[in-house]
């Protein structure tokens, strides 16, 4: 569904009209007609719901999203970004960007491009995942995922040809190039002991060695103010002592907790960092004003608010100004209280 996809879309077009034996307008017909299925099936619903005006509000905020909050404002910029995305999937990126130039370079000695035909989908589809990264202008760590699908078939391209030339079986070639990625990953360094790391403490988690508790602590980011051991004990605790019809209200960035609670929120804001992060300006002012406006016609039984904020519209501080009153606390979370004297809650 994110635009950072149309470069594989594009790819996948072309592989259809090049299959069509001739039918080209009828390929492309049906492709479109099997691409847009789902867009127009979400955005129908949103329709039918009284939404459409909030989907295209919320596409002009994810523009002006990329633009406020970008990474990315040089040349220089992109170049060093650029580089430590290449270099976090080592060893595996620098072997096969060594493999490719060697290619390459054996290409042009033989002056022979039909074994670079093997090589074109790879190639396209790196090209579109970097613009695919780079147009978010961000970097995040898990915009790279797109890499992912590309450099496996980029290996596989370079392990086909390997097994051709040595005249052995596919079944042979899978299992040697299975050994090689297995001896490979642990010189990812940080990458691949974080991996062992983590798989480590999901066989604890299995087979009882280490409990749920423990497991969830291991979510813990304090430069990003997150700690999902407390948005999971909130949850629990919004799920035990509401009903299903109650409301809640989460203020942060914790939407995770509106899941383990199992409870929802009657606004559009089920998080509340585009109304107060500082680089966003687009339609703050409106959108603080429709967020407040939702919880007093429709006061949740529980806010969940941060202990460290103040102001309107995620401080504890704000809340209890309003009547709530503090019921419990998890960590920075606060869990406030409806006033008892809300005709709502009687």
């Amino acid at each position: 569904m994110k635009p950072s996809a149309l470069g594989f879309v594009a790819i996948a077009l072309c592989i259809a009209v090049a299959r069509s034996r001739g039918r080209r307008s009828a390929a492309i017909a049906s492709f479109g007609i099997a691409t847009l299925a789902l867009p127009v099936a979400v955005y129908a619903y949103f329709v039918a719901k009284g939404g459409a005006h909030a989907v295209t509000e919320i596409m002009r905020a994810d523009r002006a999203y990329i633009e406020e909050t970008r990474w990315v404002r040089s040349a220089h910029d992109l170049w060093l970004i650029s580089l430590a995305t290449f270099t976090s999937f080592n060893p595996f990126s620098t072997l096969l960007l060594g493999a490719s130039v060697e290619r390459v370079a054996r290409a042009g000695i033989t002056r022979s491009l039909a074994p670079l035909r093997r090589f074109a989908l790879p190639a396209a589809t790196t090209v579109a995942a970097y613009v695919g990264i780079a147009a978010q202008l961000k970097f995040y760590r898990y915009h790279t995922v797109l890499f992912v699908g590309p450099g496996v078939l980029l290996a596989l391209s370079f392990a086909s040809e390997l097994w051709a030339s040595w005249e052995i079986s596919a079944a042979k070639g899978a299992t040697i190039l299975s050994l090689v990625t297995l001896a490979s990953f642990p010189l990812a360094g940080a990458n691949a002991s974080n991996w062992f790391d983590e798989t480590a403490a999901v066989v604890g988690l299995v087979d009882g060695a280490l409990t749920h508790e423990d497991f969830d602590r291991r979510f813990f980011a304090p430069k990003l103010y997150y700690d999902f051991a407390d948005s999971a004990a909130c949850g629990v605790w919004l799920r035990e002592h509401t009903s299903p019809d109650d409301t809640i209200a989460v203020r942060g960035f914790e939407a995770e907790i509106y899941a383990i609670a199992q409870r929802r929120f009657t606004g559009r804001f089920f998080w509340t960092i585009p109304l107060t992060d500082p680089q966003r300006t687009f339609k703050r002012d409106e959108w603080l004003a429709e967020d407040l406006a939702t919880l007093k016609a429709s006061p949740p039984r529980y806010v969940v608010a941060l202990v460290d904020a103040h102001a309107a519209p995620e401080g504890a501080q704000y809340f209890l100004s309003l009547g709530y009153r503090q019921t419990i606390v998890f960590g920075r979370l606060a869990v406030l209280a409806r006033p008892v004297s809300d005709p709502a809650q009687n």
